[in-house]
């Protein structure tokens, strides 16, 4: 069944004047269409009445109209209007003429909390009306009870919409702050890393310099005292103590390896495992990336492969990092698509999108003949 709203203008028919109905919709609300056909309504049975010439039916429509305009500026208990429609039902019978007025109370029940209530006003207007007349309560009713549905829906539609919202900024938040803890975690990583390694060459490379140092100047030392052999032997303890200490350097500097490199080595390794035959290149200067520029760099590309391998059977994946002094830009081309493009907008790669737009960053996806392409961009500076 169509939502109720689409036939009461909210939503723009694309096929019948979509412009005209786009404006309704923003401008006409279910209070101010309530508003304008009960005015509208009212105004035809003043039409009726008027021309009866009675000051008793004049005075019971200014009652009518009085009592549901308090009602719905003050926002009484509905049973106060009932005791009023009691009354008119009272009156009706006695001056039938006065069950013209009672469509008013049909309105003004559906439209609220209690719409049961509109059912004594309803048969008394049948009881007491005849002929054509008793499409005034019926009407009221039916119109009453299509603005009602059509506030209770607006009314859910933009709880929706807040509630997605407050869920949106919620998740905005949770990224950022995910974001700047794996920063702090990277960062608290690197220094206990640096410090690590500045102990081990104090005790390492330390130690056999030191001692290195001592048996260079032992050598002089004996030398001067004629002692060649001894001299000899102290030289080559320094050459070993040498020899280790130059050891020890290079077991450290191996663990400096640059944290750039070792996240390209495993973005290398993710394309080189992949199940079709694929190919990386990657161009510019690496130093200036940081942990969580490479994690969003692997993370893009595993799910680009995923895709791959879900939706294609490609007979080559290219895919390519270029650095600059402001971007990285990872692009990731294959071929032999499956699916048209909108069916692979998963929900990976939206997930993936929300963490990119956390730093600034973007990703897109085409297709281009039978080739789908997937573009992120990851800046230099995070937000």
């Amino acid at each position: 069944m169509p939502r109720l709203s689409s036939w009461l203008g909210r939503r723009g028919d694309s096929s019948a004047a979509p412009g005209l109905a786009q404006a309704a919709g923003r401008r006409l609300r279910p209070e101010a269409a309530y508003a304008l056909t009960f005015g509208a309504q009212f105004a035809l049975v003043a039409y009726l009445i008027v021309p009866l010439g009675s000051g008793a039916m004049l005075l019971a429509g200014l009652l009518a109209l009085v009592s549901v305009l308090l009602r719905s500026r003050f926002k009484l208990d509905p049973a106060l209007m009932l005791v009023d429609c009691g009354l008119f039902c009272a009156a009706a019978t006695a001056e039938p003429s006065v069950a013209l007025l009672l469509f008013v109370f049909v309105y003004f029940f559906v439209w609220g909390e209690r719409p049961w209530y509109a059912l004594l006003p309803l048969a008394a207007s049948l009881f007491l009306l005849s002929g054509a007349l008793r499409i005034l309560p019926i009407q009221a009713a039916l119109i009453g009870g299509i603005l009602r549905l059509w506030r209770d829906e607006s009314r859910a539609h933009y709880e929706e919409a807040d509630a997605l919202r407050h869920r949106l900024h919620r998740m905005e938040a949770t990224e950022e702050r995910l974001l700047a803890e794996y920063r702090s975690a990277a960062r608290l990583s690197q220094l206990e890393e640096r410090q690590r390694i500045a102990e081990r060459l104090h005790d390492d490379l330390g130690h056999e310099l030191t001692a290195a140092q001592l048996s260079v100047k032992s050598v002089g030392t004996l030398l001067s005292r004629g002692q060649t052999e001894r001299a000899a032997l102290a030289q080559e303890k320094a050459a070993l103590r040498l020899d280790s200490a130059l050891m020890h350097l290079k077991q450290a500097v191996g663990r400096l390896e640059p944290e750039a490199e070792a996240g390209l080595g495993a973005l290398r390794s993710l394309f080189e495992g992949f199940s079709y035959p694929a190919n990386l290149e990657i161009s510019g200067d690496p130093a200036w990336l940081r942990a969580y520029h490479l994690q969003l760099l692997l993370a893009a590309a595993k799910e680009a492969l995923t895709n791959v391998a879900k939706h294609a059977v490609p007979s080559r994946v290219d895919a390519s990092v270029l650095i600059t002094d402001r971007i990285v830009k990872l692009t990731v081309e294959n071929d032999g698509v499956r699916d048209a493009p909108g069916e692979r907008s998963g929900s990976g790669l939206r997930f993936m999108r929300r963490r990119l737009e956390a730093v600034r960053g973007s990703l897109s996806a085409n297709r281009t003949g039978g080739v789908y392409r997937l573009i992120v961009i990851v800046p230099k500076e995070a937000a």
